[in-house]
């Protein structure tokens, strides 16, 4: 009997790859479509805004807590199948990016000077400073960051749900819609004379692995790895339950408490992950849930935001094995709940509960 030729592994065997996809203007609340190259697996998008701010000394206001919402949302799109992979707000992936690896947040930083605000240069970090000004500030560097996860990591898991855009019946878009002036800032700020001057504009740059022969080596499984966010109203003060879809297998959800416009922590309660309306299989405060995201991310989360981290059972952040993992399709009902706190006072059309789910899909 002829011998069975063994493959090699994909891993070692296709060679890492970073390239700059776009140059695009940032034009206020526009729209953008970017066909991402018919080149190598996609792993991961990095999109980078860059300008600088200007404010005169009349101007009041803080930046608001979700000022990454200058991209106010991407989506990655294929023409396969379900062809949306990634859907969130740029708040939202700033929240994602917290999650990805230990002590690392793209908005550390700051040099809590409100009277001679100067920002704050960190590799890689957005220039990030108060946003107040006594005195006129003239033109200062501000930059955002953000990295869409296309395949699970870079890391343990890099080759599972990565993109394979030489395919002939694949074509990927980046999708960005912008945000404008007032996303940058708290609601009621005064912006008469306050300017974002983006010169720099958008740039777009991709990470992709080399597709290898597949005569010779492995190739990735056919798993597509998904992040998508949706948002719904709070109404009234109690339990506020999210209904998780049963798509696949979910690793994480991400929630963000808004009362009032505004992100808030104080007023959230108990967390609470219900499976088939009886069995509460997580239950905890939300100083808890909040203390375990310090522990495990090594920094403190951003205000309003909750992490139910399912990813971690090799005490590694977005990486391991799935010990942890719930498997959606394999449960009739699948409950994320936040409590609001009954004395808390609601605003009119300003109460949201934003919610980020990430999870993987095995293709047919």
């Amino acid at each position: 009997m002829a011998a069975t030729r063994t493959k090699f592994p994909f891993r070692g065997n296709a060679r890492q790859r970073i390239q700059r996809v776009a140059d695009v203007p940032f034009t206020p609340n526009g729209r953008v479509s970017i066909e991402l190259p018919r080149v190598g697996y996609l792993a991961g998008i990095h999109i980078q805004i860059a300008g600088g701010l200007s404010r005169t000394a009349g101007d009041t206001g803080n930046f608001s807590d979700q000022f990454f919402n200058i991209l106010r949302r991407a989506s990655v799109n294929l023409n396969i199948g379900a062809s949306q992979i990634f859907d969130v707000s740029g708040h939202g992936i700033n929240l994602i990016n917290q999650a990805m690896s230990f002590n690392f947040a793209a908005d550390l930083g700051g040099d809590g000077n409100t009277s001679l605000p100067a920002p704050l240069e960190r590799t890689a970090d957005p220039a990030v400073f108060s946003g107040l000004a006594t005195v006129p500030l003239a033109l200062s560097p501000l930059v955002f960051a953000y990295w869409i996860p296309i395949a699970m990591n870079d890391g343990l898991n890099f080759n599972v749900g990565l993109i394979n855009l030489q395919a002939p019946e694949i074509r990927a878009t980046l999708d960005l819609q912008f945000g404008d002036l007032t996303d940058l800032f708290e609601p009621g700020a005064t912006l008469t004379g306050t300017a974002f001057g983006n010169a720099n504009g958008v740039r777009v740059h991709y990470l992709y692995y080399e597709v290898p022969n597949p005569d010779l080596v492995d190739i990735p499984p056919y798993i597509v790895h998904r992040w998508v966010q949706e948002r719904q109203a709070i109404a009234a003060v109690g339990d506020q339950v999210y209904t998780v879809p049963r798509m696949g297998q979910i690793q994480r959800i991400i929630h963000s408490v808004q009362i009032n416009g505004v992100t808030s922590t104080g007023l959230a309660t108990d967390l609470v992950i219900r499976v088939n309306k009886t069995d509460e299989i997580y239950r905890m405060t939300q100083s808890m849930n909040r203390w375990l995201s310090n522990m495990r991310y090594g920094h403190k989360v951003p205000r309003g935001a909750f992490y139910h981290d399912w990813w971690r059972a090799a005490d590694l952040n977005a990486a391991g094995d799935f010990r942890d993992v719930i498997d959606s399709e394999q449960i009739s009902t699948l409950e994320s709940i936040v409590g609001i706190y009954p004395a808390a006072v609601l605003g009119s059309g300003n109460n949201f509960l934003d919610t980020i789910r990430e999870f993987t899909q095995r293709l047919a």
